[in-house]
Protein backbone atom coordinates (compact mmCIF):
# COMPACT_ATOMS: atom_id res chain seq x y z
CA UNK A 1 0.00 0.00 0.00
CA UNK A 2 2.73 2.10 1.04
CA UNK A 3 4.43 1.36 -2.82
CA UNK A 4 0.98 2.89 -4.30
CA UNK A 5 0.63 5.77 -2.47
CA UNK A 6 4.54 6.88 -2.98
CA UNK A 7 4.12 5.85 -6.93
CA UNK A 8 1.04 7.79 -6.79
CA UNK A 9 2.78 11.10 -5.44
CA UNK A 10 5.87 10.69 -7.83
CA UNK A 11 3.18 10.67 -11.23
CA UNK A 12 1.33 13.19 -9.59
CA UNK A 13 4.41 15.57 -8.84
CA UNK A 14 6.04 14.68 -12.44
CA UNK A 15 2.46 16.03 -13.63
CA UNK A 16 2.21 18.80 -12.02
CA UNK A 17 5.76 20.11 -12.63
CA UNK A 18 4.75 19.76 -16.28
CA UNK A 19 1.57 21.87 -15.53
CA UNK A 20 3.04 24.38 -13.74
CA UNK A 21 5.71 24.85 -16.58
CA UNK A 22 3.08 25.06 -19.38
CA UNK A 23 1.83 27.76 -16.86
CA UNK A 24 4.73 29.59 -17.67
CA UNK A 25 4.56 29.58 -21.05
CA UNK A 26 0.61 30.32 -20.93
CA UNK A 27 1.65 33.25 -18.65
CA UNK A 28 -0.55 32.02 -17.01
CA UNK A 29 1.39 33.09 -13.09
CA UNK A 30 0.54 36.17 -11.15
CA UNK A 31 3.42 38.08 -11.97
CA UNK A 32 2.83 37.98 -15.90
CA UNK A 33 0.07 39.76 -15.93
CA UNK A 34 1.52 43.05 -15.40
CA UNK A 35 0.06 45.33 -12.42
CA UNK A 36 -3.85 44.93 -14.07
CA UNK A 37 -6.60 47.19 -13.11
CA UNK A 38 -9.49 46.02 -13.98
CA UNK A 39 -11.76 43.19 -12.72
CA UNK A 40 -13.91 41.08 -14.43
CA UNK A 41 -15.97 39.48 -11.35
CA UNK A 42 -19.71 38.59 -13.49
CA UNK A 43 -22.21 37.36 -11.49
CA UNK A 44 -20.24 34.77 -9.18
CA UNK A 45 -20.59 35.23 -5.54
CA UNK A 46 -17.29 33.76 -4.74
CA UNK A 47 -15.50 35.88 -7.07
CA UNK A 48 -17.54 38.67 -5.36
CA UNK A 49 -16.90 37.89 -1.66
CA UNK A 50 -12.98 37.56 -2.59
CA UNK A 51 -12.68 41.44 -3.97
CA UNK A 52 -15.14 42.53 -1.47
CA UNK A 53 -12.57 40.94 1.34
CA UNK A 54 -9.79 42.66 -0.97
CA UNK A 55 -8.23 39.40 -1.12
CA UNK A 56 -7.61 39.61 -5.00
CA UNK A 57 -6.38 43.48 -4.44
CA UNK A 58 -3.76 42.36 -1.71
CA UNK A 59 -2.59 39.68 -3.72
CA UNK A 60 -1.82 40.94 -7.31
CA UNK A 61 -0.13 43.91 -5.95
CA UNK A 62 2.49 41.30 -4.04
CA UNK A 63 2.10 38.74 -7.65
CA UNK A 64 5.80 37.83 -7.19
CA UNK A 65 5.74 37.19 -3.68
CA UNK A 66 2.68 34.89 -4.22
CA UNK A 67 3.55 33.33 -7.06
CA UNK A 68 7.51 32.14 -5.26
CA UNK A 69 4.86 30.86 -1.95
CA UNK A 70 2.74 28.89 -4.62
CA UNK A 71 5.49 27.24 -6.46
CA UNK A 72 7.47 26.58 -2.88
CA UNK A 73 4.89 24.86 -1.03
CA UNK A 74 4.34 23.03 -3.99
CA UNK A 75 7.57 21.29 -3.72
CA UNK A 76 8.11 21.53 0.10
CA UNK A 77 4.97 19.54 -0.04
CA UNK A 78 5.89 16.95 -1.95
CA UNK A 79 9.20 16.40 -0.58
CA UNK A 80 8.09 16.66 3.34
CA UNK A 81 4.84 14.90 2.67
CA UNK A 82 2.98 16.73 5.35
CA UNK A 83 -0.92 17.07 5.01
CA UNK A 84 -0.53 20.69 6.26
CA UNK A 85 1.84 21.69 3.55
CA UNK A 86 -0.85 20.01 1.11
CA UNK A 87 -3.38 22.06 3.01
CA UNK A 88 -1.69 25.91 2.61
CA UNK A 89 -0.81 25.02 -1.10
CA UNK A 90 -4.55 24.07 -1.41
CA UNK A 91 -5.34 27.16 -0.09
CA UNK A 92 -2.38 29.05 -2.16
CA UNK A 93 -4.01 27.80 -4.98
CA UNK A 94 -7.52 28.61 -4.60
CA UNK A 95 -6.80 32.10 -3.99
CA UNK A 96 -4.34 32.59 -7.40
CA UNK A 97 -6.54 31.03 -9.95
CA UNK A 98 -9.70 33.27 -8.10
CA UNK A 99 -7.04 36.12 -8.58
CA UNK A 100 -5.99 35.28 -12.18
CA UNK A 101 -9.54 35.23 -13.24
CA UNK A 102 -10.84 37.98 -11.63
CA UNK A 103 -7.91 39.96 -13.04
CA UNK A 104 -7.83 38.31 -16.72
CA UNK A 105 -11.13 38.31 -17.29
CA UNK A 106 -11.42 34.23 -18.64
CA UNK A 107 -13.77 32.48 -15.94
CA UNK A 108 -12.24 28.83 -17.16
CA UNK A 109 -14.47 25.53 -15.58
CA UNK A 110 -11.31 23.92 -15.81
CA UNK A 111 -9.46 25.50 -13.00
CA UNK A 112 -11.51 23.74 -10.49
CA UNK A 113 -9.35 20.94 -12.06
CA UNK A 114 -5.70 21.64 -10.18
CA UNK A 115 -7.61 22.44 -6.19
CA UNK A 116 -9.44 19.32 -7.12
CA UNK A 117 -6.14 16.83 -7.18
CA UNK A 118 -4.56 18.13 -4.60
CA UNK A 119 -7.65 17.39 -1.68
CA UNK A 120 -6.73 14.02 -1.76
CA UNK A 121 -3.35 15.10 -0.34
CA UNK A 122 -4.97 17.24 2.15
CA UNK A 123 -6.88 14.54 4.17
CA UNK A 124 -4.75 11.52 4.07
CA UNK A 125 -7.41 9.42 6.12
CA UNK A 126 -10.16 10.29 3.33
CA UNK A 127 -7.46 10.22 0.56
CA UNK A 128 -8.94 6.98 -1.33
CA UNK A 129 -12.93 7.75 -0.43
CA UNK A 130 -10.89 11.78 -2.32
CA UNK A 131 -9.49 9.84 -5.59
CA UNK A 132 -12.72 7.92 -5.96
CA UNK A 133 -14.59 11.34 -5.69
CA UNK A 134 -11.99 13.40 -8.28
CA UNK A 135 -12.48 10.15 -10.04
CA UNK A 136 -15.77 10.06 -11.14
CA UNK A 137 -15.63 14.28 -11.36
CA UNK A 138 -13.77 13.00 -14.22
CA UNK A 139 -16.53 10.82 -15.90
CA UNK A 140 -19.15 13.01 -15.20
CA UNK A 141 -17.48 15.82 -17.46
CA UNK A 142 -17.39 13.17 -20.59
CA UNK A 143 -20.54 11.49 -19.93
CA UNK A 144 -22.53 14.84 -19.35
CA UNK A 145 -20.71 16.08 -22.53
CA UNK A 146 -22.13 12.81 -24.41
CA UNK A 147 -25.59 13.31 -22.90
CA UNK A 148 -25.26 17.10 -24.10
CA UNK A 149 -25.13 15.93 -27.56
CA UNK A 150 -27.51 13.66 -27.83
CA UNK A 151 -30.29 16.15 -25.88
CA UNK A 152 -29.67 19.03 -27.89
CA UNK A 153 -30.12 16.64 -31.17
CA UNK A 154 -26.74 17.94 -32.38
CA UNK A 155 -25.43 14.23 -32.49
CA UNK A 156 -27.62 13.69 -35.21
CA UNK A 157 -28.21 17.31 -36.84
CA UNK A 158 -26.83 16.94 -40.73
CA UNK A 159 -23.13 18.11 -41.02
CA UNK A 160 -22.82 19.09 -37.70
CA UNK A 161 -19.36 18.89 -37.01
CA UNK A 162 -19.00 20.56 -40.38
CA UNK A 163 -20.87 23.65 -39.21
CA UNK A 164 -18.80 23.75 -35.78
CA UNK A 165 -15.44 23.94 -37.76
CA UNK A 166 -16.35 26.70 -39.95
CA UNK A 167 -17.62 28.47 -37.05
CA UNK A 168 -14.40 27.61 -34.96
CA UNK A 169 -12.17 29.04 -37.34
CA UNK A 170 -13.48 32.48 -38.76
CA UNK A 171 -10.48 34.40 -37.51
CA UNK A 172 -8.14 31.53 -39.16
CA UNK A 173 -10.04 32.19 -42.82
CA UNK A 174 -9.33 35.87 -42.32
CA UNK A 175 -5.76 35.92 -41.42
CA UNK A 176 -4.10 32.76 -41.34
CA UNK A 177 -5.34 30.64 -43.78
CA UNK A 178 -2.51 29.18 -44.43
CA UNK A 179 -2.18 27.28 -40.90
CA UNK A 180 -2.06 23.56 -40.81
CA UNK A 181 -5.44 23.99 -38.79
CA UNK A 182 -7.32 25.75 -40.94
CA UNK A 183 -5.65 23.29 -44.30
CA UNK A 184 -7.21 20.30 -41.94
CA UNK A 185 -10.30 21.58 -41.27
CA UNK A 186 -10.75 23.17 -45.12
CA UNK A 187 -10.10 19.21 -46.21
CA UNK A 188 -12.70 18.22 -43.85
CA UNK A 189 -15.17 20.99 -44.53
CA UNK A 190 -15.09 19.91 -47.76
CA UNK A 191 -15.22 15.74 -47.14
CA UNK A 192 -18.40 16.03 -45.04
CA UNK A 193 -18.58 12.10 -44.58
CA UNK A 194 -14.82 12.30 -42.70
CA UNK A 195 -15.96 15.37 -40.94
CA UNK A 196 -19.20 12.75 -39.46
CA UNK A 197 -17.47 10.25 -38.91
CA UNK A 198 -14.87 12.14 -36.55
CA UNK A 199 -17.78 13.48 -34.97
CA UNK A 200 -19.40 10.26 -34.15
CA UNK A 201 -16.09 9.01 -32.99
CA UNK A 202 -16.02 11.76 -30.75
CA UNK A 203 -19.16 11.18 -28.91
CA UNK A 204 -17.80 7.42 -28.93
CA UNK A 205 -14.43 8.74 -26.77
CA UNK A 206 -16.76 10.57 -24.50
CA UNK A 207 -19.49 7.96 -23.59
CA UNK A 208 -17.13 5.46 -23.31
CA UNK A 209 -16.08 6.60 -19.91
CA UNK A 210 -19.52 5.47 -18.82
CA UNK A 211 -17.55 2.43 -18.10
CA UNK A 212 -15.60 3.92 -15.53
CA UNK A 213 -18.66 4.15 -12.68
CA UNK A 214 -18.63 0.22 -12.74
CA UNK A 215 -15.91 -0.69 -12.85
CA UNK A 216 -11.26 0.55 -12.92
CA UNK A 217 -10.40 -2.35 -14.72
CA UNK A 218 -10.24 -0.16 -18.12
CA UNK A 219 -8.65 2.62 -16.53
CA UNK A 220 -5.87 2.26 -18.63
CA UNK A 221 -7.86 2.83 -21.64
CA UNK A 222 -9.93 5.73 -20.33
CA UNK A 223 -6.58 7.63 -20.19
CA UNK A 224 -5.48 6.75 -23.40
CA UNK A 225 -8.89 8.32 -24.72
CA UNK A 226 -8.30 11.04 -22.42
CA UNK A 227 -5.26 11.82 -23.98
CA UNK A 228 -6.04 11.67 -27.35
CA UNK A 229 -9.05 13.59 -26.67
CA UNK A 230 -6.80 16.75 -25.66
CA UNK A 231 -4.61 16.05 -28.50
CA UNK A 232 -7.20 15.76 -31.46
CA UNK A 233 -9.45 18.78 -29.78
CA UNK A 234 -6.52 21.25 -29.74
CA UNK A 235 -5.09 19.80 -33.21
CA UNK A 236 -8.69 20.01 -34.61
CA UNK A 237 -11.01 23.13 -32.37
CA UNK A 238 -8.32 24.91 -31.02
CA UNK A 239 -9.78 24.24 -27.66
CA UNK A 240 -7.05 23.58 -24.89
CA UNK A 241 -7.75 20.62 -22.90
CA UNK A 242 -4.08 20.42 -20.73
CA UNK A 243 -5.32 20.73 -17.60
CA UNK A 244 -7.01 17.40 -18.13
CA UNK A 245 -3.50 16.02 -17.95
CA UNK A 246 -3.92 16.57 -14.21
CA UNK A 247 -6.47 13.26 -14.06
CA UNK A 248 -4.17 10.91 -15.34
CA UNK A 249 -2.53 10.09 -11.95
CA UNK A 250 -5.91 8.72 -10.66
CA UNK A 251 -6.75 6.67 -13.70
CA UNK A 252 -3.21 5.45 -14.29
CA UNK A 253 -2.51 4.66 -10.32
CA UNK A 254 -6.21 2.43 -10.33
CA UNK A 255 -4.98 0.73 -12.90
CA UNK A 256 -1.59 -0.19 -10.98
CA UNK A 257 -3.99 -1.23 -8.05
CA UNK A 258 -5.92 -3.52 -10.11
CA UNK A 259 -3.36 -4.97 -11.41
CA UNK A 260 -1.56 -5.75 -7.83
CA UNK A 261 -4.91 -7.12 -6.54
CA UNK A 262 -5.53 -9.40 -9.69
CA UNK A 263 -2.22 -11.21 -9.32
Amino acid sequence: MQIEAATYQKMTFSILLIFFVNWFFQSHFLLQLNDPVLKTTDIDNTYWLFCILRIPQFVIKNAFAFDTLMITFFFASFIKKNKWSFRFLLLIVIINVITFNVYSGIHSKSCVILPMILLPFCFPKQEDLLKDGVRYYLLFIFISAAFYKIINGGLLHTNQFVHILENQHVDLAILNHGSFTYQLSSWLINHPFTANGLWYLLFASEIIFAIGFFTKKYDKLLAFFLIMLMICSYILMRISLFDFILFLPLLLNNTAVNRHINT
